[in-house]
């Protein structure tokens, strides 16, 4: 009875666990759609409404969601104040501080935020849309990928779980 009962946590754990690992590709892709509609906004605000950075980065930050609330804020009030250190140290500060570890985006991804800061800051208007542009493209291309690779990654973590605890649950047999 006790070893059918073990057997059975074993295989629920697994099987939880791949549900969870899958869950957290899906949320990837779905924190890299908002960070595309973020920065979209704050396109919008240089481009349209004429907004310097600051007021860009707080215009943005009243309609986030946590945490990229907090990391606009800060940007806008970094960007206001401080006049000795380059956007790119700025953005990784801030980023690194409020992102990283609370959110299910990658180092990979947090790297490519990185250096859109490095290109903001000290062009003319022109120039940062067009990065921003080129960084919403890069985005694209990213998400797609990730979208395509997502249900297999999905499938795959869910099969091997299960087929994992199935194995446990066999040799404790």
């Amino acid at each position: 009875m006790i070893k059918i009962t073990g057997m059975l946590i074993v295989i629920c754990s697994s099987i939880f666990a791949g549900r969870v690992l899958g869950n957290r590709v899906k949320l990837r892709v779905e924190e890299l759609i908002y960070l595309k509609k973020l920065l979209l906004m704050f396109r919008g605000e240089l481009d349209y409404k004429n907004a310097m950075l600051p007021e860009a980065f707080m215009s943005v930050a009243i309609r986030a969601k946590k945490p990229y609330d907090k990391v606009f804020d800060e940007l806008s009030r970094t960007t206001e104040s401080n006049c000795t250190s380059t956007m790119a140290v700025v953005f990784e500060t801030v980023i690194t501080k409020y992102l990283k570890g609370n959110t299910y985006l990658k180092n990979e991804d947090l790297q490519k935020v990185y250096e859109l800061g490095d290109t903001l800051g000290y062009q003319n208007k022109i120039m940062q849309l067009s990065n921003v542009d080129l960084f919403l493209d890069r985005l694209n291309v990213q998400i797609q990928e990730e979208r395509e690779k997502m249900n297999d990654t999905v499938k795959v973590y869910r099969t091997m779980s299960a087929m994992t605890g199935l194995f446990v649950a066999i040799i404790l047999l």
